[in-house]
């Protein structure tokens, strides 16, 4: 028996149940020189700078934020400074510090947050004129 039969257990003749685990290996370890790392610790920190009791991760249990940020440098395929933007901008904003708590939700966010993030305002102030008297 193969490794993709093993995962795969035949109920009946015509249906198959496959079985995966979802979990975290413990062997995916994230030095902390990492970007991900490095932007779970800064969203970390931000978080508790917001909110000094949220519920976030020690860190021994960063390494599930650190998976999610790897996750989104990788098959997101954003680059460590656009996370880095983002995740400062949404913490510093009233709305979306309540709503951008982990990693996950910023990747699922993050399209939304860079456009607003980069949006102008639609009404600017004019600029003072200064007329030349004659």
């Amino acid at each position: 028996m193969n490794a993709d039969e093993s995962a795969c257990k035949q109920i009946s003749p015509y249906s198959y149940s496959y079985s995966y685990s979802r979990t975290i290996s413990s062997s995916k370890i994230f030095a902390e020189e990492s970007d991900a790392y490095r932007l779970s610790s800064l969203l970390r920190s931000l978080v508790l700078r917001n909110n000094p009791r949220a519920k976030v991760p020690d860190d021994k249990g960063i390494i599930r934020w650190c998976a999610e940020m790897d996750r989104a440098i990788r098959l997101d395929k954003r680059t460590a400074s656009e996370l880095e933007q983002v995740i400062n901008w949404c913490q510093d904003d009233e709305f979306w510090q309540t709503n951008i708590l982990s990693p996950k939700k910023l990747r699922e966010q993050f399209d939304k947050l860079w456009l607003r993030m980069n949006r102008k305002p639609k009404w600017e102030p004019p600029t003072p004129r200064i007329i030349n008297e004659l």
